[in-house]
C-alpha cells in the first residue's frame, strides 16, 4: 500500500507549472505498479514532459520540471 508522499506545485511569471511529488510504498512491487499508471495518465493526457524515477519502494515524479533542474531535485529527494 502507499506509505505517503511529499508535492510541490511551482508556477513560473509566464504561468507555466511544474510539479515535484515524492511518493513512498510499502514494497517495490507497489512502487512499480504506481509508476507504471502515471507513465500511463501522463501520456493519456499528452504530457511529454514527465519523468518518473524508481528507488526501492520510493518514487519521484516531476511534471513541466525544466530538464536541467530534474538531476539537482532527484539526488534531493530519490533515496539511492
Amino acid at each position: 500500500g502507499w506509505g505517503g508522499d511529499r508535492f510541490a506545485l511551482y508556477e513560473n511569471a509566464d504561468g507555466a507549472t511544474a510539479l515535484v511529488l515524492a511518493t513512498i510504498w510499502d514494497d517495490e512491487d507497489e512502487a512499480q505498479a504506481f509508476a507504471a499508471a502515471y507513465r500511463r495518465a501522463a501520456r493519456a493526457r499528452g504530457r511529454s514532459d514527465v519523468t518518473v524515477e524508481l528507488s526501492g519502494p520510493s518514487v519521484l515524479v516531476q511534471e513541466g520540471v525544466p530538464e536541467a533542474a530534474r538531476a539537482a531535485i532527484e539526488s534531493l529527494l530519490l533515496p539511492r
